[in-house]
């Protein structure tokens, strides 16, 4: 069994966008992981989160990477600078780097708050090979230890993702991204659910969220944008 779990859950996988993804996925080195490409066959009825809850499972403990069909991955390296970003970080949940092809703009991460809008963390160059962030955007996610963490079942959207993460920062768990690690999304961020997660974070992302040291200071930039 290999060590790493690599979840691709797609909605039809010889769709041209689910091909490239997994070409691309191949020309990297994922010696160290098994390749788990799940097919849901345009099955709508069941939400996302429920079903990446599912087949995160088959990992039996085992680290987990969650892809998004249609992520394009050319670092050939990605997995190894996953993994050490997670154990540099002491982060539970790691992200990286998101690149929009079309109009080059790159994001490390999502800041919230107790509204449940989400204010994308741009990238600027640092010689950091990580910085810790409320969130991680839903492209590509590390999970070092899937046991400890919780996949709420009632998002029918990517705000699966942001939930995840606030969870473990109130668990007193960590969140990074890697600056080192750069891969290609064009998809927009979905708010689906948004009631949901407020009433769920809006007095923890208000009175606790960014008392860690590690976050506090994106608290102005949310702030700004409120």
């Amino acid at each position: 069994m290999k060590e790493i779990l690599i979840i691709l859950s797609t909605f039809d996988l010889n769709h041209p966008v689910t091909r490239k993804n997994i070409e691309y996925i191949k020309k990297t080195d994922i010696s160290r992981a098994e390749l788990f490409i799940a097919d849901s066959g345009y099955e709508t009825q069941e939400r996302l989160s429920k079903r990446i809850k599912a087949y995160m499972a088959y990992a039996d403990g085992r680290p987990v990477v969650i892809l998004k069909s249609g992520v394009i991955i050319k670092d050939y390296s990605w997995l190894d600078k996953l993994t050490n970003t997670a154990e540099l970080s002491g982060a539970a949940i790691v992200g990286c780097v998101n690149v929009n092809e079309k109009t080059l703009k790159k994001t490390y991460g999502y800041s919230v708050t107790d509204k449940a809008a989400h204010i994308a963390l741009e990238y600027v160059n640092s010689d950091l090979p990580f910085t810790y962030v409320p969130a991680v955007l839903p492209g590509l996610i590390y999970i070092a230890n899937p046991v400890d963490i919780e996949i709420d079942e009632n998002f029918d959207s990517n705000l699966y993702v942001t939930d995840m993460c606030v969870n473990a920062w109130s668990n007193g768990k960590k969140v990074a991204a890697s600056m080192s690690l750069e891969i290609l999304d064009d998809s927009s961020f979905d708010e689906a659910n948004p009631e949901h997660f407020r009433n769920k974070w809006c007095y923890f992302i208000k009175a606790q969220l960014f008392l860690n040291e590690d976050i506090k200071n994106l608290k102005s930039s949310v702030m700004d944008e409120r």
